[in-house]
């Protein structure tokens, strides 16, 4: 098992060209079960999220793999307003368990505490289930603000932020 490095994980804009990889992690079922409404069905929806966050100041990333240059993932920034940033991150079956994630976080955390982007506050949804996630934000600052229970996600779903500097 690899483990990631900062040097070994990169960034850079999520384009319309990435349609095919985005739907190929957000069609998977074992991460759909994970999405709040399940995985996409159609690559239309993932041609979708990736133009909610083109539209600015909405941003999104690729991550690749810095020595092949595989597609890995993406993380999505949602603006709500105020320069708080909602985070939405989504790892390939292959790049889970690697520390990829907390490279990616810690990433956008120093794009934060910079206040890059116009970036003042992060906040994260996860679904109740996702304990990997769970653990990977709390591990990395993020504090729990409250946790959501609806009537078709009884294990809730956790609302996190990260106390920028």
């Amino acid at each position: 098992m690899s483990v990631y490095s900062e040097h070994k994980v990169l960034l850079r804009e999520l384009t319309k060209d990435d349609v095919k990889n985005v739907f190929a992690i957000t069609s998977d079922t074992v991460s759909g079960k994970f999405m709040r409404y399940g995985a996409q069905t159609d690559i239309s929806q993932a041609s979708q999220l990736i133009e909610k966050y083109s539209k600015k100041p909405n941003m999104a990333f690729a991550v690749e793999d810095g020595l092949s240059g595989d597609f890995l993932g993406y993380i999505g920034l949602d603006f709500d307003g105020d320069g708080v940033f909602s985070m939405s991150m989504m790892m390939g079956d292959k790049s889970r368990g690697k520390g990829i994630g907390t490279v990616v976080i810690s990433k956008i955390k120093e794009m934060a505490d910079r206040n890059e982007n116009g970036i003042k506050k992060l906040t994260a949804h996860v679904v109740g289930d996702n304990t990997a996630s769970r653990r990977m934000l709390e591990k990395n600052g993020f504090l729990v603000r409250e946790k959501l229970v609806f009537d078709d996600l009884p294990q809730g779903l956790y609302v996190y932020e990260y106390p920028n500097k």
